[in-house]
């Protein structure tokens, strides 16, 4: 049934932006939410959905101010507001980022029904990894889940299930 995966994820998160000010998903109520999951240090995938995100604002023009893109933190130790900030500098001016306590991003993570887990990596100058879920979750302006997209989601579907969410 449609709406099986509904009640699962809902999100609830008590987090700081790159001001260092407080937020909870009340604060963003009111627009849509694009929610992804992933860390500055990522190597692959954070970029390449921060990038499509970025082009989805931009096609999406005029109307991209009817959301909001946010990128949620699963590495809080590295992931500061200041690191969160000149990183999210390269993808889109208008990409919120949210970061907080390792208690804080465990509860956003659970909430949305996200997995991640921190590898050992000794061959990166990091000295480790964060393993997590690759999805974008396209929430309603009650903070309601609409839908998620993979990284294997068609661009197009993607800018069509947004636009609706305008009027949902």
């Amino acid at each position: 049934d449609g709406n099986k995966g509904r009640a699962l994820i809902t999100a609830s998160f008590n987090l700081v932006n790159v001001e260092g000010e407080s937020v909870t998903q009340k604060d963003f109520h009111g627009k849509p939410m694009l929610v992804y999951f992933g860390f500055t240090y990522c190597p692959d995938v954070c970029p390449t959905e921060l990038m499509r995100m970025g082009q989805l604002l931009d096609a999406l023009g005029r109307d991209a101010d009817k959301i909001h893109p946010i990128l949620i933190s699963v590495d809080p130790d590295r992931d500061t507001p200041q690191a969160m900030q000149s990183y999210l500098k390269s993808f889109h001016p208008d990409i919120i980022g949210l970061t907080g306590t390792p208690e804080n991003i465990k509860n956003a993570a659970s909430s949305f029904r996200v997995f991640y887990s921190k590898a050992e990596d000794p061959g990166s100058n990091a000295g480790y990894l964060i393993d997590h879920s690759a999805f974008v979750y396209l929430m309603d302006k009650n903070g309601e889940y609409l839908a998620h997209f993979s990284p294997q989601t068609d661009f197009e579907l993607m800018l069509q299930r947004i636009k609706k969410s305008f009027s949902s």
